[in-house]
């Protein structure tokens, strides 16, 4: 079986840790890390990958204007948002709701994340 391949951007390193040892821990994915939306988007550039999921608030870059380089290298990437904004409109504002293929809430119920994550690449297929 192929495993998915996620990458995972967020300025949290420990939660991209715990995200990465679950996600991997159910054999189906491989999960690469990126501290930074600029190395994210790097990391995009140079690799192929199934799913992105990015934080919403980091410094520097953020989740937005990571969805929006994320469809420039790849118009059909899924691109899921990591907020704990997300029924905030004055923070999340609808336009980026709508640019989000989901919207994953913090503290992240893996459970959840499992079916957001499954959801959404079988929608992309």
């Amino acid at each position: 079986m192929n495993k998915k391949r996620i990458l995972v951007i967020d300025d949290e390193e420990d939660l991209c840790f715990l995200v990465k040892m679950n996600l991997e821990s159910t054999g189906e994915f491989e999960v690469i890390m990126a501290f930074s939306g600029e190395e994210g988007v790097e990391k995009l550039k140079r690799e192929n990958f199934d799913l992105v999921m990015t934080d919403f608030n980091m410094p520097g870059m953020n989740g937005e204007e990571v969805m929006d380089a994320a469809r420039e290298i790849n118009p059909s990437l899924p691109v899921l948002l990591f907020s704990v904004y997300h029924d905030d409109s004055a923070t999340l504002p609808p336009r980026v709701k709508e640019k989000a293929s989901g919207i994953i809430c913090k503290p992240i119920n893996h459970e959840e994340l499992h079916k957001v994550i499954n959801d959404t690449l079988v929608k992309k297929i």
